[in-house]
Parts: structure tokens; sequence; C-alpha cells
């Protein structure tokens, strides 16, 4: 049911809208909670394990701009958070030779392994959220979230 929402005029003009917005709201909170729970046992924190994800996704190294795009962050934020995984054996950087005004960041053996353990976390823990779905609410969910991001996707 609709709780009092934080869209207040929106709630009471389109309601759906309102509490499709507070549902995404709150399943983003949980969502972020699940996440710190996995990341506390490794030291991580959320923006950290979003850049080594983006750097183990693209499977090269990245430049720290485009790392930081892709993660959502602003560069000299990146940069700190690359100086720290660096610090800790996670990352390593070197001279881009295409452009020596740049670095390349990129994995370390260490820094996969990581990577690897916290999404098989990841994905246990979410199976473990799926679990109480029969298989056809299982798909028809994935269908309709699939949907939601293509359309959200384009619209910006």
């Amino acid at each position: 049911m609709l709780k009092e929402s934080i869209f207040p005029p929106l709630a009471a003009a389109q309601p759906e809208a309102a509490e499709l917005s507070e549902l995404i709201l709150e399943i983003g909170a949980a969502t972020r909670r699940s996440l710190r729970a996995d990341l506390v046992q490794y030291n991580l924190t959320p923006p950290q394990f979003a850049a080594m994800h983006c750097i183990w996704k693209s499977s090269n190294a990245m430049k720290i701009s485009d790392l930081a795009e892709a993660a959502g962050q602003v560069h000299p934020t990146m940069t700190g958070i690359v100086n720290r995984l660096e610090e800790r054996g996670l990352l390593a950087r070197r001279q881009n030779p295409d452009d020596r005004r740049n670095q390349l960041v990129s994995m370390t053996p260490e820094g996969e392994k990581v990577v690897l353990a916290l999404c098989e976390r990841r994905r246990k823990r979410i199976q473990s959220f799926l679990a109480p779905l029969q298989p056809a609410e299982r798909s028809e969910l994935f269908r309709l979230l699939q949907q939601f991001l293509s359309v959200i996707t384009h619209s910006l």
C-alpha cells in the first residue's frame, strides 16, 4: 500500500507513479544495505567495489577519467579511490603507452580474487532473495525489470 509519499503532489495526481517512486527508493536502500553487509568482510566501500567491478567488467585497463565516468564518480574522487585500492594491492597503475599524460588502472590478481569472491557472494544473496518466487514469477520479474530499465535508459 502507498505510504505517505515524499512526493505528495505526485501521490495525489498519479498514485501509481508515486508508489513506484517510493518502491524504487526502498529497493535501492535495501540493496545498498545488502551490498555493504557483503563488502564489510573485505573492508571495501561501495564506491571502491564499483571501481573494481567496472575494471573487471571491462576486461582491460582503464583511464581514471573513464573509470570515474563508468562508476559515477568525479575524477578527483576516483583518484582517491584508486590510490587506496592501489595501496592495498588490489589495483595497479601503469603509464598509458598511447598517451603519456594518462595512466591506466588495472586489476591485480589479488583484486580479481576479491571481485570474484564478492560477485559469488552477491549471486548467492540475490538467489536467496529470489527463492520464494516461483520460476514463472522470476521470469516475469526479470522481463519487467529489463523492460523498465530499457525505458529509463533510452529516456536519458
